[in-house]
């Protein structure tokens, strides 16, 4: 479970740091108003914080969906990594 939460927050805060430096390049360079911005860093990288998240929510259903032997000590991990995931990019959209 540690590690659910560990890689959750470093993909969160990799995608809240990639609106944020988009943000603020809009605000210091365009001059937009801080709304704006914000709504123009939105737009811009709604596809890779999108990317990102798919592709670490696949990779999180091998083990939360596993029927094999063994699979009792993955879908722990595997299930809560997934929820966090698809709350966490509907949070952030």
């Amino acid at each position: 479970m540690p590690i659910g939460i560990i890689l959750l927050m470093g993909i969160v805060k990799n995608n809240a740091l990639m609106l944020a430096d988009c943000a603020l390049e809009a605000e210091h360079v365009r001059g937009l108003p801080p709304e704006g911005a914000i709504r123009e860093a939105c737009l811009a990288r709604f596809r890779p914080t999108t990317m990102t998240t798919l592709s670490a929510l696949l990779g999180a259903l091998q083990p939360a969906l596993a029927l094999c032997s063994g699979s009792e000590f993955r879908v722990p991990l595997g299930i809560p990594i997934a929820g966090g995931l698809m709350a966490s990019q509907a949070l952030t959209t």
